[in-house]
């Protein structure tokens, strides 16, 4: 998300697909959390030029009271200079109205006021024409019925007659802010005539991330599961190399490479790859080796390389293990650790390659314990630490243990012992599954409120915080949410990470949850 312009008063965005306006805890990824997160804007910030999550383009939020009501003030006719509040929008139709160089129309705003809203034809492609509208930020809402009512339907836009695509092609491109000028708001690669004999789920997964990742992280989601029709794949970014998990287990190998092959070529051009990794994923969830089939294209990547995430480094690889060592899901609650941590007691369980506690005493927490039962995991965890400088501190712990015995062992101590400190913060992002080689077994959906009881039971009870987390489809987000609240007084579903979207008729996946002691 790209900020185009901000002052003392206004901070002005470029507002991907998928994103909303509007904290909504669980639902989507939103603004104002990713203001905050990624750029600092802890005060309270007010959206005063509102977009629809499924629109693009300039948004515009206040900073303090004193903005908002001039705001107020230039979209409901206070203030003098209404008129220089415009807004131009550009969107796709796949009506090529030739016949007509323009159209206007005179609409009614909330307020009674007459509002026009002016449509010109400006190119047309194979497909899709494109159409330019300016108008009056109170004839904003109408736009899309006054399209359909013109002829002209907005591509995707269902609701008013559009024609089916997986974006509606609406991208509010200028702005006329008085005070400030123009606001512009590049258009999304979608809107490209270059790019209309490519598959639009493709271009469409790439307006959804719009570069959000520059200056933040080089490990990123190109394409999550269910943004593809054709295949059943996942594709991340790892630094110069793309990762493709495929799950299509009916398929022939060489079908899968086949249907891939242009989609990668599209995805390597797109993000500047130099070579790309393909993995099938065994059907049998519970079997030790995750990985069934791994191929590789193109340059390969080196065995063990690094990748940046919020100034850090992290150590990863795409063919050496099962996993490459940085679980992309969770870079946005790896943020809130860096954020939350100074000063702290951290527990980082299931701990795998200690992103999180590296976070932490990158952060300056007073101590963060990495407990998991396999010492690859840890020694991995461990070079983390020496590659970020951090090693000689001292306040990096690693414990190999089981970590439902590890909770139940300070529960022992905490009843033997009253006067054993609390940990601050908790981090618990369990594997779906799991068997150690002692014959133990770990379900997260038969243990969640066993971590849950022990984890509530371990924290400050004023202060203390714990995000937990799973990627288990079979079970409903209500279900987990159900379990915690029995432990914790608050209990907040997080949207997932922005590369990560939540999609129609697709299962859940990401579930993140924060959770306090009040």
């Amino acid at each position: 998300m790209e900020i185009l312009y901000q002052d003392n008063d206004w901070i002005a965005v470029n507002k991907p697909i998928g994103v909303s306006g509007e904290a909504k805890s669980g639902e989507l990824p939103d603004v104002l959390t990713w203001l905050a997160l990624y750029h600092g804007q802890s005060q309270a910030l007010e959206v005063v030029l509102p977009l629809a999550a499924d629109d693009s383009g300039v948004m515009v939020l206040a900073k303090h009271g004193g903005a908002v009501h001039a705001a107020r003030g230039m979209v409901s006719g206070v203030e003098p200079k209404r008129g220089d509040l415009m807004l131009e929008c550009v969107f796709l139709s796949p009506v090529d109205s030739r016949k007509a160089a323009g159209w206007s129309s005179r609409e009614a705003d909330v307020a009674g006021s007459e509002q026009v809203i002016e449509i010109s034809r400006e190119s047309g492609g194979v497909k899709t024409s494109h159409y330019r509208a300016r108008l009056p930020h109170g004839a904003a809402n109408q736009l899309r019925a006054v399209c359909a009512r013109l002829g002209v339907p907005i591509l995707g836009d269902g609701a008013n007659g559009g024609k089916a695509f997986p974006r509606v092609c609406l991208h509010r491109h200028r702005v006329s802010w008085p005070g400030i000028g123009e606001l512009v708001a590049p258009l999304p690669l979608s809107f490209s005539p270059a790019q209309e004999k490519t598959n639009p789920q493709l271009t469409v997964s790439c307006d959804r991330r719009l570069r959000f990742y520059s200056g933040i992280t080089t490990a990123f989601r190109a394409l999550h599961r269910g943004e593809l029709a054709a295949l059943d794949c996942a594709v991340d970014v790892y630094g110069d190399f793309l990762c493709a998990w495929v799950y299509n287990a009916q398929l022939a190998t060489g079908e899968v490479i086949e249907t891939l092959k242009p989609i990668m070529a599209f995805l390597i051009a797109h993000y500047g790859a130099r070579g790309w990794v393909l993995k099938r994923a065994n059907r049998n969830p519970h079997a030790r080796q995750l990985v069934g089939e791994l191929h590789l294209f193109g340059e390969s990547p080196p065995a063990f390389y690094t990748v940046t995430e919020h100034g850090l480094s992290y150590r990863v690889t795409l063919t050496h293990s099962q996993h490459a060592g940085l679980f992309l899901d969770q870079r946005d609650n790896r943020q809130r650790v860096l954020l939350a941590s100074a000063g702290k007691r951290v527990a980082n369980l299931f701990a795998y390659p200690g992103s999180f506690s590296l976070a932490a005493v990158a952060a300056g927490a007073e101590v963060a314990f990495s407990v998991d039962i396999a010492k690859p995991a840890l020694d991995w965890a461990k070079l983390n630490f020496e590659l970020n400088g951090l090693h000689v501190s001292g306040r990096g712990k690693f414990v190999q243990e089981e970590a439902v015995n590890w909770l139940n062992r300070q529960l022992r101590k905490r009843a033997k012992d009253g006067e054993a400190r609390p940990f601050d913060l908790i981090i618990c992002d369990p594997p779906t599954f799991s068997t150690s080689k002692t014959g133990g077994r770990f379900s997260v959906a038969a243990q969640w409120d066993e971590l849950a009881h022990a984890g509530a039971a371990l924290l400050h009870p004023q202060h203390g915080e714990a995000f937990f987390s799973t990627n288990y489809r079979e079970e409903p987000a209500s279900y987990f949410h159900r379990l915690l609240s029995r432990h914790f007084s608050q209990v907040e579903r997080l949207a997932p990470p922005l590369d990560f979207p939540a999609l129609p008729g697709s299962p859940e996946t990401v579930k993140l949850f924060r959770c306090r002691m009040v």
